[in-house]
């Protein structure tokens, strides 16, 4: 019987970038995480050895998550009221759309 792959956790994946930076080897990563060598090659070889940016969300959005609306958030921030509604139109934040879920 074939086994799934299983793939690495946020805390895994984070664990990975860590020990990479710090110059340690696959075998040595793979050990500590107590997967296969192999597993952990792959993962860097997929993503070139280049470790994404995190994913910032605009605080626009932030503030709609928050049921903040467009123009207390203008206010505070001292924004331009037109562009920001524009901003969140053209996103689907208004028109009683809802919010796109988060990748994890």
């Amino acid at each position: 019987m074939a086994r799934r792959y299983q793939y690495f956790s946020a805390s895994e994946r984070l664990e990975l970038w860590r020990r990479w930076h710090k110059g340690e080897n696959f075998e040595q990563i793979a050990r500590t995480l107590g997967r296969g060598r192999s597993s952990v090659r792959c993962f860097f070889r997929e993503r070139g050895g280049i470790e994404p940016r995190q994913r910032v969300r605009s605080e626009h959005v932030r503030a709609i998550e928050q049921q903040r609306s467009a123009r207390d958030l203008c206010a505070s921030a001292g924004w331009d009221e037109q562009r920001v509604s524009m901003e969140l139109l053209l996103g689907g934040y208004l028109l009683g759309a809802s919010m796109p879920q988060q990748a994890s």
